[in-house]
């Protein structure tokens, strides 16, 4: 058995039954909370495995409905398929902020050698990450 925000999020209202069902304290099951559920679910399936997540509090109205979004994270298949796949690339401490829009896929986090993460804005990453790459040498101080 499985909780429900892990397995269970249709898209089968339109915008105005989803509004009705919002009202009377029941969930949308629209396209928008479908997408705001997947979100929420790379969000708890990343705090599992041990990664600060910083949400937001404010919320913004869309057709009637307030959503807190953000952060935004997109875990594409090729980045993580399972959850143990997903723990050894978040082995290093790693902070997200609520204002930050995320897209990870392929090999991107697998450097071994990385110590710490944060992000604050977007991050689109398909393959390793080196953060220092567009510098030159000389201008890289610690």
């Amino acid at each position: 058995m499985y909780d429900t925000w892990y397995c269970f999020s249709p898209a089968k209202n339109n915008c105005a039954d989803a509004i009705a069902c919002f009202n009377k304290g029941l969930p949308g099951f629209s396209a928008a909370s479908a997408e705001y559920d997947m979100y929420n679910w790379n969000l708890k399936m990343l705090e599992l495995a041990n990664v600060k997540i910083t949400r937001s509090e404010e919320a913004h109205v869309f057709a009637g409905v307030p959503w807190k979004f953000g952060p935004k994270v997109f875990l594409e298949p090729s980045f993580s398929l399972t959850f143990r796949e997903l723990k050894e690339r978040f082995a290093f401490k790693t902070d997200i902020s609520a204002r930050s829009t995320i897209v990870l896929g392929g090999d991107a986090l697998a450097d071994k050698n990385q110590e710490f993460l944060c992000v604050d804005g977007t991050l689109i990453a398909r393959s390793k990450v080196n953060f220092f790459d567009h510098y030159s040498s000389d201008l890289i101080e610690f």
